[in-house]
């Protein structure tokens, strides 16, 4: 029922987010009914509706964000989330989710829950190199094999890595064959084949 409600599409359409983000956020907001018993869209229709000023002795107010029902859904959320024993960056991302749903419909927020996620710091060894790289290629699987060497030679990140398609492969070779699927390229004796795409990074694509 999320996964079709009207302002949430509207979001994925303005934003062309990945399939994985498009869950995320499903998932994060299949909570919130849970709690809430209110769709995404109801959720932005009142949010809208408590940020209108209303008259108390013909004198018009505004509600004060601590009194709107926003911030008591975020604060129960991340309470629920607590409850899950679930890793702190896990909550903090998916209160981010929730805020951003908000903030795509301009909807006034209350200041941020603040987690303490300590720094993730990088040792000396923790980097892979080519040895632990040659090591994973030569026990795994040939599709993990070919992920692996992609991955280790162009730099791509594995959140594009998944995003990639057959078709984005054939394209990216289309100077060694002259079809347009994958049986036209194994099928030919082709060798030190160089594939050439561009693409447009998911985690920088906004810049």
């Amino acid at each position: 029922m999320i996964s079709n409600d009207i302002k949430l599409k509207q979001m994925f359409l303005r934003k062309n987010l990945s399939e994985s983000r498009e869950h995320h956020y499903i998932k994060t907001l299949t909570e919130v009914y849970e709690i809430t018993g209110k769709t995404p869209s109801e959720l932005i229709v009142e949010a809208k509706e408590e940020e209108q000023p209303y008259l108390v002795n013909n004198v018009p107010r505004i509600r004060d964000i601590d009194d709107r029902k926003i911030t008591s859904y975020l604060y129960n959320y991340y309470e629920s989330l607590l409850k899950k024993n679930i890793i702190d960056s896990t909550i903090n991302y998916k209160l981010g989710c929730l805020r951003a749903f908000y903030r795509e419909y301009n909807i006034t927020l209350p200041r941020p829950i603040e987690i303490n996620i300590p720094p993730k710091i990088i040792r000396e060894g923790d980097i892979p190199n080519l040895e632990d790289i040659r090591l994973a290629v030569d026990n795994t699987s040939v599709r993990n094999k070919a992920i692996l060497l992609l991955m280790a030679s162009s730099g791509v990140r594995s959140s594009d890595m998944r995003n990639f398609k057959v078709s984005d492969f054939t394209n990216a070779t289309i100077d060694y064959h002259n079809g347009d699927s994958i049986e036209d390229l194994l099928d030919g004796n082709y060798k030190n084949v160089i594939p050439c795409w561009d693409f447009i990074p998911i985690k920088t694509k906004k810049n």
